[in-house]
C-alpha cells in the first residue's frame, strides 16, 4: 500500500515533506477535481497520507534515539558499579525542540490582518485582497487548518453582520450555497444572509415610509411614537387612523417583519388592541355608511360627469370617489360591488379596481362575476397570480364538473408563483377555499417573433404630464408608492405601441401595472428593422419605474 501511495505522487519514497508538497502542486496542475473526481480524491488521499507517514517517522525515530541512549548509559551503570551501592540519580532527558511552523504562522498572522479590515469596515477591494491571500495560503492544504478557517471565517462574517463584502467572497470560494454541500454549516450560512437580505428589505421599506408622500407615513408615525408621550385626547382623535394602521402592520406582517425592530413595542402593541376592539363594530355600523358612499359616488358623477379631467392632484374627480368607494367596499365585508361596478363603468380598464370587484363577487358567491373580471385581468396580465386564483376559485365552486379541473390547474399555477396568494384572498373576506398544493407554474409557450437585423429603439414618454394624465384618468391621489412594471407589447409602423400586457408588477395589487398599461398607449418608439425596411409587430419588454416626488 506504501509504494501506491508514492506511485500516485509520481516521486520515490522520500522523508522530505518540501519533496511531497511540490510533487503534489505538480500532479494538481493535470488533475481537475471537477473533470476527475475519483483521480482527484485518491491523489489528495496519498499526499495526506505521505505527510502522515513522514512526521510519523520523524516523531518516532526522535523516541527511538532516545530510549537508545537512555539503555546505553543504565548499562554502563549496571556494569560499572556494584550491585549493592545506591544507584545515583540521572538528569532527565531534556524534551525535543519544538519545531517552528512557519506556514501556519503565516496563516495566523494572514487571518488577523483579514479580521482587522473587516472590523475596520475597509474598502471591498481590501477586504476581498485579505481574504484571498487567507484561502490562498500554503497552510490551506492541510485539512483540518482548512476546516479551521472556515469555521472561523463563517464566525467573522457572523460577527460583523455579513462582513462588508467578505460575506459574498466566503459563499463563493467555501460554496455555502450549493447543492451538495455536506454538514450543516452551509445550511447555517445560507439562513444567515436569508436574514440580512430581509433586513435590508424591511430597512428600505422603513426609509420609504418616512417620506411624508408615502400612504403609510402617518401609521408609521403613529407605531413609533411612544405612548408616554399620548394624552387621552390624542389617542381619541388617533382613531380615523385605525383601518391605515390595521393595513400598515398586516404588509409588515405578510412582506417585511423585521421593520417591527423600527416600530415601538408599546405603541404597537396598544394599535393592536384597539383594532382588535374596533373592527368588529365598525363593520357591524358599515352598512349604516354603505348606501351613503354609494349614493354620494353617484351624485358626484351626475356633477362632473360633464366637466373636463382636473390635474392629478384633485380629489373632487368622480373617478377618485368612486375608487375610494370600491376600496372601503372592499374593506366592509357586508358591502357588495355597486361602488366597484360604478367605477369600472367611468374606468373600465383599471385592472386593480376590477380585481377587488372579482373579490367581492367571489365573497358573496356570484362566480360568474368573478370569472368575468378576473378573465379580463389575464388578459392583459396573463401571469398576475392574483387574478389566476381569483379565476381558479370561480371555476372551481361554479357548480360545473367540467371547470373544475381548470380551477384546479389555474389556483395551483398562481400559488407556485406566490404561495401568499391564498392569505391575500383569506384577508379580504374569501373564505371559502379548497385544500391546493402548490403546484408548478405553467409555462406559456414562446410567441413567433418576426424576423430583424435592428431591435426596436428610443422608447420615449413625453413628458411627466403622461404620468399625471394616468392618475387622473384613474382616481389615484398623490403620494403614489414607488414601483416597478414590466410591460411587454408588440411595435407598430406607426412608432406606437400595441397589445400590451403587463408581465412583472413590483410592487402588486397597488395599481402600478394600470398606470403602466396607460402610459405606454401614449409612448412612441423606433420600430425594428431588417435590411433597412421597418418590421412591423416585433415584441419588446419596456420597464416603467415609479419614484416618490422628492419632499418639499
Amino acid at each position: 500500500m506504501s509504494a501506491e501511495i508514492w506511485r500516485h505522487l509520481g516521486i520515490p519514497q522520500t522523508d522530505s515533506e518540501a519533496d511531497i508538497r511540490r510533487a503534489y502542486a505538480e500532479r494538481l496542475k493535470t488533475t481537475n477535481p471537477e473533470d476527475d473526481a475519483e483521480g482527484f480524491k485518491r491523489l489528495r488521499n496519498a499526499y495526506e497520507r505521505a505527510i502522515e507517514q513522514v512526521r510519523w517517522k520523524a516523531r518516532y525515530a526522535e523516541m527511538d534515539a532516545a530510549d537508545a541512549a537512555f539503555d546505553d548509559e543504565e548499562y554502563l551503570d549496571n556494569e560499572a558499579a556494584p550491585s549493592s551501592a545506591p544507584r545515583q540519580s540521572r538528569a532527565p532527558i531534556p524534551e525535543p525542540a519544538v519545531e517552528l511552523d512557519p506556514e501556519l504562522d503565516q496563516h495566523r498572522a494572514l487571518k488577523q490582518t483579514l479580521e482587522e479590515a473587516v472590523a475596520a469596515q475597509k474598502s471591498p477591494w481590501e477586504v476581498q485582497a485579505a481574504f484571498q491571500a487567507v484561502v490562498t495560503s500554503p497552510a490551506m492544504e492541510r485539512l483540518d487548518v482548512h476546516a479551521d478557517t472556515e469555521m472561523w471565517i463563517a464566525n467573522l462574517v457572523r460577527r460583523y453582520g455579513g462582513g462588508a463584502a467578505l460575506i459574498d467572497h466566503a459563499f463563493k470560494h467555501f460554496g455555502w450555497d450549493g447543492q451538495n454541500r455536506i454538514g450543516d454549516l452551509g445550511a447555517g450560512m445560507q439562513s444567515f444572509r436569508e436574514s440580512l437580505a430581509q433586513e435590508a428589505t424591511s430597512d428600505a421599506f422603513i426609509a420609504r415610509v418616512k417620506g411624508r408622500r408615502h400612504e403609510f407615513y402617518d401609521a408609521y408615525r403613529e407605531t413609533t411614537r411612544p405612548l408616554k408621550e399620548r394624552n387621552w385626547l390624542s389617542r381619541v382623535l388617533s382613531l380615523p387612523r385605525l383601518y391605515l394602521v390595521r393595513r400598515f402592520l398586516d404588509y409588515i406582517d405578510d412582506k417585511v417583519p423585521y421593520a417591527y425592530d423600527d416600530l415601538d413595542y408599546e405603541a404597537t402593541d396598544w394599535w393592536r388592541k384597539r383594532i382588535h376592539f374596533w373592527m368588529r363594530p365598525l363593520a357591524i355600523f358599515g352598512w349604516v355608511v354603505r348606501a351613503s358612499i354609494v349614493v354620494g359616488v353617484i351624485a358626484l358623477f351626475v356633477i362632473f360627469a360633464g366637466e373636463s379631467e382636473g390635474p392629478a392632484s384633485s380629489r373632487a374627480n368622480p373617478q377618485f370617489q368612486a375608487r375610494q368607494g370600491c376600496v372601503a367596499s372592499l374593506a366592509e365585508w357586508r358591502a357588495d360591488g355597486a361602488a366597484c361596478d360604478l367605477y369600472l363603468a367611468l374606468v373600465p380598464d383599471s385592472l386593480l379596481m376590477r380585481q377587488y370587484a372579482g373579490l367581492i363577487a367571489l365573497r358573496e358567491a356570484r362566480f360568474d362575476d368573478a370569472n368575468a373580471q378576473f378573465s379580463e385581468i389575464l388578459r392583459q396580465a396573463p401571469n398576475d397570480p392574483e387574478a389566476q386564483y381569483g379565476l381558479g376559485l370561480a371555476l372551481i365552486d361554479n357548480g360545473i364538473a367540467s371547470d373544475r379541473q381548470r380551477g384546479m390547474e389555474l389556483a395551483q399555477g398562481a400559488l407556485a408563483l406566490d404561495a401568499g396568494v391564498r392569505g391575500y384572498f383569506s384577508r379580504n373576506g374569501v373564505v371559502s377555499q379548497p385544500a391546493l398544493e402548490t403546484g408548478v407554474a405553467p409555462i406559456s409557450p414562446l410567441p413567433t417573433i418576426p424576423l430583424h437585423d435592428v431591435r426596436p429603439t428610443d422608447v420615449a414618454v413625453q413628458g411627466q404630464h403622461v404620468f399625471d394624465e394616468a392618475y387622473t384618468y384613474f382616481g389615484i391621489p398623490e403620494g403614489f408608492t414607488a414601483g416597478r412594471v414590466m410591460v411587454e407589447c408588440l411595435t407598430r409602423l406607426t412608432g406606437r405601441f400595441s397589445d400590451c400586457h403587463i408581465v412583472e408588477e413590483t410592487p402588486r395589487s397597488l395599481g402600478h401595472g394600470e398606470v403602466a398599461l396607460r402610459v405606454m398607449a401614449a409612448a412612441t418608439v423606433t420600430p425594428a428593422s431588417l435590411n433597412g425596411v421597418p418590421v412591423d409587430s416585433v415584441p419588446i419588454r419596456v420597464p416603467v419605474t415609479f419614484q416618490l416626488a422628492p419632499e418639499e
